[in-house]
């Protein structure tokens, strides 16, 4: 009895010592592995982790402005029999919204946050993600027609078209300080005008050309 118990005690220890020695090995390879994986400090080598991605800049190549973006519709005063002048206004014909393209990011999203507070400045036109109007609202403009004269007054809401690149603030999350950069290219971003109106009259058209056009679905 003696025997077979010593027996199996060391049977035991031997199977202990050998687990204990491939322990050691394993654990010595992770820690040299994570301490590689925590001096990389870049994209192209990125440590396994959740990383945090903040878009902080759009750089644009163009923004080009678009000023007969959107249609609203047209007002016409005819004059041509009159030698006085004849003052017309545009007021809003129908109701509706126009909304901005940013391709597969969201309108209110961070992305379309920092394209349009760029694009706005190298316009010079305020911009945002939808613009809405309503139906038989003033607009507050106003067509004076000289004696003798037929003309339109069409409205339009401008626009802007933009590409370039947006900039992302990308970090591992606990090594916010471990920071790189990524870009990523976009193309035709359209955005609408916050509340900028475009005018475009059409002088000297006579009643045959008004007739024309209106049978053309000009004014429909």
């Amino acid at each position: 009895m003696y025997f077979r118990i010593k027996k199996v005690g060391a049977s035991m220890k031997k199977r202990k010592v050998s687990l204990a020695l491939c322990i050691i090995p394993a654990i010595s390879i992770l820690l040299t592995s994570t301490g590689a994986a925590l001096n990389e400090k870049n994209s192209d080598n990125m440590r396994r982790g959740i990383y945090i991605r903040e878009v902080i800049d759009y750089d644009p190549d163009y923004v080009d402005t678009i000023w007969e973006y959107e249609y609203l519709g047209s007002v016409s005063g005819d004059n041509t029999t009159s030698a006085g002048e004849l003052e017309i206004e545009y007021i809003y014909t129908t109701s509706g919204t126009v909304t901005g393209s940013f391709g597969a990011y969201a309108k209110a999203s961070a992305e379309a946050g920092v394209i349009l507070a760029k694009a706005s400045g190298e316009a010079g036109l305020e911009v945002s993600a939808s613009r809405s109007w309503t139906e038989g609202r003033s607009s507050g403009a106003y067509l004076t027609i000289p004696p003798y004269s037929f003309q339109i007054l069409e409205a339009y809401i401008p626009g802007v078209n933009t590409g370039g690149r947006l900039v992302y603030k990308v970090w591992m999350d606990g090594y916010e300080d471990d920071w790189f950069e990524q870009t990523e290219s976009i193309s035709d971003v359209y955005a609408p005008a916050e509340a900028h109106i475009h005018f475009k009259v059409r002088e000297n058209l006579n009643t045959d050309e008004y007739i024309k056009l209106y049978d053309e679905g000009y004014f429909a």
